[in-house]
């Protein structure tokens, strides 16, 4: 599998604010927390163009308690609780 690695874009941020907003809207209150994380996240660091934003819920095992992936149009990477793409 090749990586894709593109020099950093500074919309990167601004996109990661409309995302973020989204998650907020969508999860409210059940969102403690919601951070910009990974490459993109590094202004000037080349990064693969995939914004990763971790959200910070009470227990992420228990799936029922945010919004489904495909609520956003995002994949799962793995089982309940290992986060989203």
């Amino acid at each position: 599998m090749e990586v894709e690695l593109r020099t950093y874009n500074p919309h990167w941020p601004q996109i990661y604010i409309l995302q973020a907003e989204r998650v907020r809207r969508a999860l409210g209150c059940i969102a403690l927390d919601i951070e910009h994380v990974g490459s993109t996240a590094v202004p000037g660091l080349l990064a693969k163009p995939v914004i990763n934003i971790n959200v910070a819920v009470e227990d992420s095992r228990v799936e029922g308690a945010y919004a489904p992936p495909a609520k956003f149009d995002w994949v799962r990477p793995g089982p309940p609780g290992a986060g989203m793409v």
